[in-house]
């Protein structure tokens, strides 16, 4: 997962919210936990996307066990939730288990 920025409470607005100003690139963010198992079913679909969108998008991880306050600013109540984040607002939400090719079609409309 060396293509995937692992977030937390403490970093987020450093790597995702003050990162608006260098770049326009947007953040796949997913929220997810331990004990999920579709998140778990979205670890290597995640981790092609992040290969082949690197130069595009970036991907970032948020555990929403570990980083409660992220979770309830960003409203998160199913997991895995998928959040398009660009300049510091959410252009859309998935939510649910997405196959590759969903995940794919989805952010060919945005980016």
């Amino acid at each position: 997962m060396n293509h995937i920025v692992n977030l937390t409470d403490s970093n987020f607005k450093e790597k995702v919210l003050n990162s608006i100003n260098q770049e326009s690139t947007p953040f796949l963010i997913d929220f997810w936990a331990e004990w999920c198992n579709p998140c778990k079913a979205m670890i290597p679909i995640l981790e092609d996307i992040a290969i082949e969108f690197h130069d595009k998008l970036k991907i970032a991880k948020l555990n929403i066990d570990e980083n409660p306050i992220t979770t309830k600013n960003y409203g998160i109540r199913s997991i895995p939730t998928l959040l398009l984040i660009r300049h510091g607002t959410v252009l859309s939400t998935k939510i649910g288990l997405l196959s590759k090719q969903k995940l794919q079609e989805f952010l060919k409309t945005y980016i």
